[in-house]
């Protein structure tokens, strides 16, 4: 039997969803579309963001009985882009004037621009523009996809552990 799979959303556990959500939302752009509620002794909440396009993408997950890990190393868990680069600049001054660590300070990759914000928890959330990236050919379902490459990585951009 075969599948055809459809990526649904990523799942982060948060100690504080009202802050998260002030991080994700009021400061990155996400959209709160919808929740979860599990009551009583075991206690969980999940509220599903969405992006630009209305499309869900990340699940808040708050609960006792799952604690966040602290000591997150390596990359980022996801990805933002936004569509301008603008709204590249107009997210690192958000960033920045409501107060949250940029942990890989605006910097350019080519034609690319990044920078990694830390969310409440200590995530690190990669926010890029990347010029045409909706032109781009990301590849088929039969297995050939491209490469892109670039003459090398700056400084600090791999590796970083957190809290």
């Amino acid at each position: 039997m075969a599948i055809s799979p459809r990526f649904e959303n990523s799942r982060i556990l948060v100690s504080n969803m009202d802050a998260s959500l002030a991080f994700y939302c009021d400061t990155l752009g996400l959209v709160p579309v919808g929740g979860f509620r599990v009551k009583g002794e075991t206690p969980l909440l999940e509220i599903f963001l969405a992006d630009r396009e209305n499309r869900r993408c990340l699940t808040l997950q708050e609960s006792p009985l799952t604690p966040v890990a602290s000591g997150t190393t390596g990359y980022p868990p996801f990805v933002i882009t936004v569509a301008t680069a603008a709204e590249h600049e107009e997210a690192v001054r958000g960033v920045r004037e409501a107060g949250y660590e940029i942990a890989v300070q605006p910097l350019q990759v080519g034609d690319t621009a990044c920078f990694m914000p830390v969310d409440p928890d200590g995530y690190l959330v990669e926010v890029i523009y990347q010029p045409g990236e909706d032109d781009l050919a990301w590849g088929n379902v039969d297995g050939e996809y491209p490469i892109i490459e670039v003459d090398g990585m700056p400084d600090g951009l791999l590796g970083r552990t957190l809290k």
